[in-house]
């Protein structure tokens, strides 16, 4: 069973140009005419309920069975019939191989996807991905993989490769930092190991890519918050939005805060200070990023317990993890303060507006007002703070520093490693020592204090060694003839009463005694072989 067609699929009427004729011929049926943009005339048939119109398409499709008996179509993109049937009579000798098992059913796979193009792989690897990953996450992996796709060439899914990507990677050095030179890398890797997979490639063909090295040339250094940054930093956040709109612009006044401002301007401008410091604070006490602290609702405040905590939820948290972030009481009490400032305005609005008063906030209530211009706001008040964006050695400061901070400052105060990767919420060891912990802040001046203390003065050191005591004791002594290095209980040069260390013997022999308390088996200068008695030459019987 195997043959070529031409689908039909029906088109509404409402998508045809307005100017479409519908006549109707001698036999009763309806038809379409109409033009497209380029001026070609089409004719089709009209649907029965006259709704639409029913049209070919222009290329042909092959219908075959596969080895296992499945009935399968397959597009062959040819308009052409006999190319479309040399295409059919490929696929039905593939499956012939299959089924003599000449071809596994994996390689059969492999060639079919190998002919595919490579925006369909691409976009059902994306369509799997998009349910695993944040929308923020799968926004940068779609448009670094299609990026390298389109940049690099590629049609087929057998067009991927290797050198193509090489050559990518090199000539992006000067344009792309290495963490995004490996950023695209990681994305067409993924794809790739997907691919193999699901069956689509035999083997990856992007084994062993090179990955760049972020530590050599690195774009962006962040740097931690000192604690008297911190302070100012948290009472510029909160000043500014008052100050900045008391402050006149333009003419003779220019710079002085002397602009008019009403009261509940006034008010609104001190609670957003008040929400902008609490915002700071929270991200640099549980060390939370912009997006996930967007999130945040007040059902998600868990406060009124012994161990305040924030829940973040596994659909908003970067690793896709459902995390509960313990709080210090104090910014727990700050929060609960905050959360109560939010109720009595909007009770005093539904008030004014003579609506229902709210006995509390809604849980689903965002708990901050994140902006998206977070960052520039967060330069501002930095500039506000008088703190310098960036440092002599070329490291800046952002909203996402402060995340920088809760690590850092948690080292400091030498909390384990472990436990920091723990609050951290990191999947490696390395990330949180190495990247995130800044190692200016650290007290490593103070560590070194801990050591034990070395006298160096003249009057304290230890008196040297006499010059007689630096022999060692173990120094091979001189043989003499008669005398072997290894010795027994028998004493050869004892003195009159078989005293070695008899002043006699020393006189006679000054290494006598020194040869007493010698171990067996000294070494004689003339080599390593260990000493032995010379033992009385044995006369024959005869």
């Amino acid at each position: 069973m195997a043959s070529i067609f031409r689908k039909t699929y029906t088109r509404p009427l409402s998508e045809l140009p307005p100017d479409t004729r519908v006549d109707e011929r001698d036999d009763g049926v309806r038809v379409a005419h109409w033009r497209d943009r380029c001026g070609r005339k089409h004719v089709a048939t009209v649907t029965a309920d006259g709704q639409g119109v029913r049209i070919q398409a222009g290329k042909y499709t092959a219908k075959y069975r596969r080895a296992d008996g499945q009935v399968m179509e397959a597009a062959t993109g040819c308009h052409d019939r006999e190319a479309a049937k040399a295409l059919l009579a490929d696929l039905v000798r593939r499956e012939e191989l299959v089924r003599g098992r000449v071809l596994s059913r994996a390689e059969a796979d492999v060639v079919d996807a190998a002919k595919a193009p490579i925006g369909e792989h691409v976009d059902c690897f994306l369509r799997e991905r998009r349910r695993a990953v944040s929308a923020e996450h799968f926004a940068n992996l779609e448009h670094n993989l299609r990026r390298v796709v389109a940049d690099c060439g590629f049609q087929l899914l057998g067009d991927l490769g290797k050198e193509q990507v090489e050559r990518w990677l090199t000539a992006h050095r000067d344009d792309l930092a290495p963490a995004s030179l490996n950023r695209h890398r990681s994305a067409l890797l993924a794809f790739a190991g997907w691919c193999v997979g699901t069956r689509r490639l035999a083997t990856n063909p992007l084994r062993g890519l090179v990955r760049a090295d972020e530590a050599q040339d690195r774009r962006r250094r962040r740097r931690a918050l000192t604690e008297d940054e911190l302070i100012r930093l948290l009472d510029a956040a909160r000043r500014r939005p008052l100050q900045d709109a008391l402050t006149v612009r333009r003419g003779r006044r220019r710079g002085q805060q002397v602009a008019e401002v009403g009261p509940r301007a006034r008010q609104a401008l001190e609670a957003l200070g008040r929400e902008r410091a609490l915002l700071y604070a929270v991200l640099f006490t549980t060390g939370l990023r912009k997006n996930e602290c967007r999130s945040l609702t007040v059902g998600q405040c868990i406060l009124n317990t012994d161990r305040p905590f924030l829940y973040l939820s596994a659909s908003a948290a970067k690793s896709r993890k459902e995390a509960f972030l313990p709080l210090r009481r104090d910014m727990a009490r700050e929060i609960g303060h905050w959360i109560e400032e939010r109720l009595d305005a909007c009770q005093r609005a539904a008030s004014d507006a003579r609506e229902p008063v709210p006995a509390m906030l809604p849980p689903s209530e965002p708990l901050f007002r994140v902006p998206d211009a977070l960052d520039k706001i967060f330069t501002r008040d930095l500039a506000f703070a008088g703190i310098p964006k960036t440092d002599a050695n070329g490291r800046t400061l952002d909203v996402h520093c402060l995340r920088v901070s809760f690590c850092t400052h948690l080292s400091k105060a030498g909390v384990a490693p472990r436990v920091a990767q723990a609050a951290m919420r990191h999947s490696t060891i390395n990330l949180t020592m190495t990247t995130y912990t800044d190692e200016s802040l650290l007290p490593v001046a103070e560590a070194v204090e801990v050591l034990p203390a070395l006298p160096l003065a003249e009057s304290r050191l230890l008196p040297a060694p006499a010059p007689g005591n630096l022999a060692p004791d173990l120094a091979p002594t001189p043989v003499r003839s008669c005398q072997s290095g290894s010795r027994t209980g028998q004493n050869t040069a004892s003195g009159p009463s078989g005293d070695t260390d008899s002043p006699e013997t020393q006189k006679a022999d000054p290494q006598a005694h020194v040869a007493e308390n010698r171990p067996f088996g000294l070494v004689e200068d003339r080599g390593l072989e260990p000493l032995t008695y010379r033992l009385p030459a044995c006369r024959s019987p005869n």
